[in-house]
């Protein structure tokens, strides 16, 4: 009987610990502790009391439910909490209630420490979608009940996708949603009760026909992540920054199509489709700004219960939003997220390493071409030498010796040598990342197809195809470097002072360059292989001789 018991007792074991999940795997189906697929979408998360909890809406088919909630003491396993929010009841004409039949989706929920209550937001919708409103309920608990507050348009505005946002620095919270036939881009701030606008209050982003915001902060920077609108078809993501909540936001036209325009944060294959998902939210793992998941929706429109969840690490290293693909993954990727950093400012003879600011990608080398490549072994890392400008460097490879060269307009390493088509000026931009031109021809560091993948071919370019790149510093070997402030308005600041600074002294030199070409002759003497200088002023030479050296052919 103990041999028979013994037997019973390690199979449960094991089958608990099958059950346990140790890893995400986006796009997988999820089990909840029950062994039944995790079934709320489009919500929010948020810690109370040493548990995680997940709300989103709840289906049954294409059916809704109401609001459901689990909750989890690790992120990978969940138990269904059944529904906070639950539709039952009888439909009203005034359009009141929170009857079956109704639409409740992308709720989010945020703690009134004001107030002490819990507040949800969700859009309410009635069986026809014809109606659309913004739902607000109250409650003294997390895991409720919950009364309901109002059904209206904030501010009088209809908004169909929106979020929440609360804004640590200040704890102001704010409604940002997309309005006017998902044209635009509303910001809202909240009363401080969180259940009403106020009259501060803008269109944040104009046209750009963007929806489905996540929104999150990162010191004194903004973000935003959006989709296009091609209802529950996935398509290209898009993001934006400010450093207001509701004036000011930024983004790059780096594609345009009917789905709007913007550069997208995810770099690897299936990205034209935000890896087949719609953004939800952003979720900081224990308020750690290095440790960013992007939560999104895998949406089956024919059966909206069996979407999926995506759920991936946001990387902000290069200084902007970028995920990449993992087919599982776990929080320990976020260890050595963050070990290279972006210098402050470049030494002489320093170690660095070269990212591609759009894939977060670092200049590698294969056996035969530079190309971009996730960290790892091939990634190239240079040795900075400084010369007589100060803003142009030779880079020697230090795993070969070799100096990168650009050799009849292809990148190549060489041995060193005196020619200037080994010296590069790193020409700064705003961000606090650089262009990176020769100083022979105009010809700067590009990348083949404007590709973000694993492997696209770096080569040298035109001034149009030119990339961004940021200068970092392997902490594990120089942990005593000073890393760059990159989401500070004061960094930026700084940047824009020091451009100008760079642009003059390029200036003074093609000055120079035009004075000198008045007063000198240059001329190749083929016996003895030098450049030689006529001149009506001798005084001048020298400094003919020195800009020479830097703008020469």
């Amino acid at each position: 009987m103990r041999v028979f018991l013994f037997w019973v007792f390690l199979f449960a074991i094991n089958e608990i610990i099958k059950a346990q999940n140790v890893t995400f795997r986006p796009g997988q189906i999820w089990n909840d502790t029950s062994g039944k697929a995790i079934n709320v979408h489009a919500g929010y998360i948020v810690y109370e009391d040493g548990y995680y909890y997940w709300i989103g809406d709840s289906r049954t088919g294409n059916e809704c439910n109401g609001v459901g909630c689990y909750r989890s003491k690790d992120l990978y396993n969940w138990t269904n909490r059944g529904l906070i929010i639950p539709l039952s009841g009888k439909i009203s004409e005034d359009n009141w209630d929170l009857a079956k039949g109704r639409n409740l989706y992308r709720p989010k929920i945020l703690y009134n420490e004001l107030t002490k209550k819990w507040i949800i937001w969700a859009v309410w919708e009635n069986m026809e979608v014809t109606i659309t409103k913004s739902c607000r309920l109250v409650s003294d608990h997390m895991e409720g009940d919950y009364d309901l507050y109002d059904i209206s348009c904030v501010n009088g505005i209809l908004s169909r996708d929106y979020t929440l946002f609360k804004d640590d620095t200040d704890g102001r919270v704010y409604f940002i949603g997309a309005v006017n036939t998902n044209a635009d881009i509303l910001g809202v701030q909240l009363n401080d009760d969180y259940l009403d606008g106020t009259s501060n209050a803008s269109i944040i982003l104009d046209g750009v026909k963007y929806e489905a915001p996540a929104i999150f902060k990162m010191y004194d920077m903004y973000f935003g992540l959006f989709s296009g609108c091609t209802y529950w078809k996935p398509n290209r993501s898009r993001w934006a920054y400010s450093y207001n909540m509701l004036e000011g936001w930024s983004y790059e036209r780096v594609f345009t199509d009917v789905t709007g325009s913007g550069i997208e944060f995810c770099v690897d294959d299936v990205k034209g489709t935000t890896y087949d998902s719609q953004s939800a939210f952003v979720f900081k793992v224990g308020g750690d700004d290095q440790k960013l998941v992007y939560v999104g929706d895998r949406w089956d429109e024919n059966n909206l219960e069996s979407s999926k969840q995506v759920w991936l690490p946001i990387s902000m290293r290069s200084g902007y939003p970028t995920i990449h693909w993992y087919d599982e993954w776990d929080l320990s990727i976020f260890d050595n997220m963050y070990r290279f950093k972006r210098t402050k400012f470049i030494e002489d003879k320093r170690q660095y390493f070269l990212l591609d600011r759009n894939s977060n990608r670092f200049v590698s080398r294969s056996k035969s071409s530079f190309l971009l490549e996730n960290d790892g072994n091939t990634n190239l890392c240079f040795t900075f030498y400084a010369t007589d400008d100060p803003y142009v460097y030779k880079l020697k490879d230090n795993k070969t010796g070799q100096y990168v060269e650009s050799v009849f307009g292809t990148l190549r390493l060489s041995e060193e040598n005196d020619k200037t088509t080994q010296l590069w000026t790193f020409l700064l931009q705003e961000d606090g990342t650089y262009k990176i031109k020769n100083n022979v021809g105009e010809y700067y560091l590009a990348i083949s197809g404007s590709s973000t993948f694993v492997g696209s071919t770096i080569y040298l370019g035109r001034e149009k195809d030119a990339r961004c790149f940021g200068v970092y510093f392997d902490s594990k070997i120089y942990p005593e470097d000073e890393e760059a402030a990159l989401f500070t308005k004061d960094y930026r600041q700084n940047n824009l002072v020091l451009i100008k600074e760079q642009e003059k002294h390029i200036t003074n030199l093609q000055v120079m360059k035009k004075g000198v070409d008045e007063v000198f002759t240059l001329y190749y003497d083929e016996k003895s292989s030098r450049i030689n200088v006529i001149s009506q002023e001798p005084i001048k030479a020298q400094l003919a001789l020195y800009n020479y050296k830097y703008t020469k052919p």
